[in-house]
């Protein structure tokens, strides 16, 4: 059950609508819960499994720096929740996006602890993808009246994909991390590992066409930074899949000048609205946000209630007032949407993950973010310097095409704030770490490390 909660995560804004005052619950916070209640009753009840489970934290987060930054950021970000302007939008934003899935990675390093079973939970987030992207694809073929409109001129609209997610741009991020985890699933499938695997022996034809389809919905959405995020991460898995072979060096050259071309292709074709040049006033803006709220910033999803501004957010070419916030959302003292911003009045996010972890979790939730990502980074280079699996790769070069589409496609985009791709930016810190401690417990035949020799990187 836990490996399969990233099938449910891309449908949080299809919620399900309990009592009075609708209180509201989607299928992936309901999935998560679930299986923490689950499996806390099994952790409790079960003899054995709290020294189990002692031993599994115990390795996982023995090294200082890791359980120094989660903790670190975790103590921000409640601080910035209970300072935020609308406590209500950050209490249900904290939770969402913060509480849970860091809850559902600990449920991943104390349950899903072998390698097959990590891939089992990273092929459920390319299934999630597929799901979505089979839904886009219907969408784009059946019911065209259902596309997200975008100006790119006088006239002209651009009609994109949008699957069950209120923005294309939201189903690229999506996207852009399962399509490269499906390329490292065929690239491992290819190289031998679907052999071992009784009637998979042409597992590769479908995880083929899986690519296929994660690839033509992504161009469908118009997301210039997914289609360009998504070219380049798997570029790099494909490179370190075969880091060690003598082709790397002629490889990373020709998948370097695809990848150029191929951005130059999609930023002179793709070229809908003005978000580059909002992207600069939204930059602007967030910046003038951390000048008047450094230490704590402003809290989890109150970005909207201090950038709109009612007066300025107008729509000048239907002269007609444009109103962002949700009804019962307060509109903060202080308003920083410049002037020339009024095209688009309604951005929740500063779009850059740097900001978006200091205005949402404040200075030191990015400090802890940070101390995090270093220490992950750290187990990442040793798990690549050792001699491992096939399934053992695939896990970790996966894990690594997940974090750095996240900072990748986060430095112009929403990054960790997201139900769905929070999960799988957590999950795949917490397959990381696993794995790492995994390994140095010896537990995997036939290959064993003495202790240290990971460290060292023999």
């Amino acid at each position: 059950a836990v490996s399969l909660v990233p099938l449910a995560m891309p449908f949080f804004m299809l919620p399900k609508h309990l009592g009075h005052p609708h209180p509201e619950f989607s299928l992936g916070e309901t999935a998560i819960v679930l299986c923490v209640v689950v499996g806390g009753a099994r952790l409790a009840l079960i003899q054995g499994r709290k020294q189990h489970t002692a031993e599994a934290l115990q390795h996982v987060l023995g090294s200082r720096g890791l359980l120094a930054g989660i903790t670190l950021f975790l103590v921000s970000a409640s601080f910035a929740t209970l300072f935020a302007w609308d406590r209500h939008l950050a209490l249900a934003a904290c939770r969402l996006v913060i509480v849970e899935p860091i809850a559902y990675a600990i449920l991943v390093i104390c349950l899903v602890r072998d390698s097959w079973s990590m891939l089992r939970t990273l092929a459920a987030l390319v299934a999630s993808g597929l799901c979505v992207a089979a839904i886009g694809l219907g969408q784009y073929l059946f019911n065209p009246s259902s596309l997200v409109g975008y100006a790119v001129g006088a006239g002209q609209h651009a009609h994109l994909v949008a699957a069950v997610y209120g923005s294309p741009d939201n189903l690229a991020l999506l996207l852009d991390r399962a399509l490269p985890v499906a390329v490292v699933l065929g690239l491992a499938w290819h190289t031998g590992v679907s052999r071992s695997i009784r009637g998979m022996r042409h597992a590769y034809y479908p995880v083929f066409l899986a690519i296929s389809l994660l690839a033509m919905v992504l161009i469908l959405t118009g997301s210039r930074g997914g289609m360009i995020t998504a070219a380049a991460v798997s570029l790099t898995v494909v490179l370190l899949w075969y880091r060690r072979s003598p082709l790397s060096r002629p490889l990373a050259y020709l998948g370097l000048l695809l990848v150029l071309a191929g951005t130059a292709a999609v930023l002179w074709k793709f070229h809908h609205g003005l978000s580059t040049v909002t992207r600069t006033y939204v930059w602007q803006s967030a910046l003038q946000m951390l000048r008047d709220h450094p230490l704590w910033g402003i809290g989890p999803d109150n970005f909207l209630a201090y950038y709109f501004n009612p007066v300025t957010g107008i729509d000048h070419v239907h002269a007609q007032a444009v109103s962002c916030l949700p009804p019962g959302v307060r509109v903060a003292p202080t308003h920083y949407m410049l002037a020339q911003a009024w095209p688009e009045p309604c951005l929740s996010h500063p779009h850059n993950v740097v900001l978006d972890l200091w205005l949402s979790t404040g200075l030191f939730g990015l400090i802890g973010m940070g101390i995090s990502l270093v220490a992950v980074s750290h187990r990442a280079r040793a798990l690549l310097r050792v001699r491992s699996s096939m399934a053992q790769q695939a896990v970790t070069v996966s894990c690594i095409a997940i974090i750095v589409a996240t900072l990748a496609h986060g430095l112009i985009d929403n990054s960790i704030f997201v139900p769905d791709i929070a999960v799988a930016f957590w999950l795949a810190l917490a397959l990381l770490v696993g794995q790492y401690a995994y390994l140095r417990r010896c537990s995997y035949p036939p290959t064993c490390y003495h202790e240290g020799q990971l460290d060292r990187g023999k």
